[in-house]
């Protein structure tokens, strides 16, 4: 259906190969990013500092578009915004942008889509053919409800506002969590702040950023032949074998690789996690500064929970100890929200507040149909093969 017009909501990583390859194909594509700026989770006002990059340039790179030389192996997030700048720029996608214009509402009518969109106190309707959601999973901050926490009279926020380098100049600083951000701001703060404290209820496998001296981890780390060693719903005679009469192999590698990274890094024993990988492979990232800092000390470690903000400065353990703070912040993660969508386009791709798409893309209801009437298919396959690797 080449000149078919079609939406494409977000304009971070994933919405601009989509604009790009959809463009090329033929489509008439418009972005809607309610930011004023290209780069979803990387833009200036949602990074943290010291923010960078889990994946080496190679492999968190468009395959038409490689890093400056100027970057670093495993890029800054200012080195990750100028490289989305230089893509919008090499491929001219200015033209199909419209920055500071929010969906507030999708519905379909019939075969169109209506596109409801906020620009300030500017309100205006689209009609499309096709719509591309491309708003990803860091989309509404998670900060747990704790009793007290109005009581606190310093400051609470979640990872995505700690995105000023004075903020802890000086202070006695809490993180909660365990995952990449949680330990990225720890390592942060232990260099800035007066103390810091991290709190989380249990650790998560991270992996150092580099392996046998100046290997980026991932070149060995994510290949191939270690896609094996993870269990997927279509098997070759070699996974078979190692997920079936040869399971008790593969567990032993994991262990080995499990003890293998603890001691590059370094864990303490208090942020090792309670089984091997993979278990919890999905939440893991690349912080050795924390280590680093956790080992000479500089940042304190509580496995718990905050139980409750009970006056002043002062936060309250499950198991009892008190914790004075100047700030606290929540690196709790996400909630992954779609707001604008109808009740009946909602229907379709939620199924118990999860989303449910034929190939994570399409909605099960609607994959056929588009098979039949256009190429968006096709294009999904080129978007797999031009998007980030990693």
């Amino acid at each position: 259906m080449t000149g078919a017009r079609v939406a494409v909501i977000g304009a971070g990583v994933a919405g601009l190969v989509t604009a790009k390859v959809l463009r090329d194909d033929g489509f008439d594509v418009v972005v809607f990013e309610k930011e004023p700026a290209v780069g979803g989770v990387w833009i200036e006002s949602r990074t943290y500092p010291g923010l960078r990059t889990n994946n080496s340039h190679d492999t968190y790179a468009f395959s038409d578009h490689p890093y400056s030389r100027s970057a670093d192996m495993f890029p800054t997030a200012a080195q990750v915004r100028e490289y989305l700048g230089s893509y919008v720029r090499r491929f001219r996608l200015e033209p199909h942008l419209r920055l500071s214009a929010e969906v507030i509402e999708l519905s379909r009518q019939g075969p169109v889509f209506e596109v409801e969109v906020r620009s300030g106190s500017d309100f205006t309707t689209w009609f499309f053919d096709f719509v591309v959601v491309c708003t990803g999973v860091f989309s509404e901050p998670h900060v747990p409800e704790i009793e007290g926490m109005q009581r606190f009279v310093g400051r609470l926020l979640h990872s995505s506002q700690a995105t000023d380098p004075a903020l802890f100049a000086g202070q006695r600083v809490v993180v909660v969590g365990a995952g990449k951000s949680a330990l990225d701001l720890a390592a942060w703060a232990a260099a800035h702040a007066s103390t810091c404290t991290l709190v989380f209820r249990r650790p998560h496998w991270m992996i150092p950023r580099y392996l046998l001296g100046r290997i980026p981890s991932d070149r060995l780390l994510t290949t191939r032949a270690n896609e094996a060693l993870f269990r997927y719903h279509r098997l070759n005679r070699t996974e078979q074998f190692l997920h079936g009469a040869g399971k008790r192999l593969t567990q032993l590698i994991w262990q080995v690789v499990s003890r293998l990274i603890r001691l590059h890094l370094g864990m303490p024993a208090a942020m090792v996690p309670d089984k091997p990988l993979p278990t919890g492979i999905e939440n893991i990232g690349v912080a050795p500064e924390f280590y680093r800092m956790a080992r000479a000390g500089r940042v304190l470690t509580r496995r718990d929970t905050i139980a409750t903000f009970p006056e002043g400065n002062a936060l309250l353990l499950a198991a009892g100890d008190r914790i004075d703070a100047d700030v606290v912040i929540f690196a709790t993660g996400w909630r992954q929200s779609l707001p604008f969508l109808a009740p009946e386009l909602e229907a379709a791709v939620l199924r118990d507040d999860h989303l449910q798409l034929y190939r994570r893309i399409l909605p099960p209801t609607e994959h056929r149909g588009c098979v039949r009437q256009s190429g968006v298919t096709a294009t999904s396959q080129r978007l797999y093969e031009r998007v980030v690797a990693g």
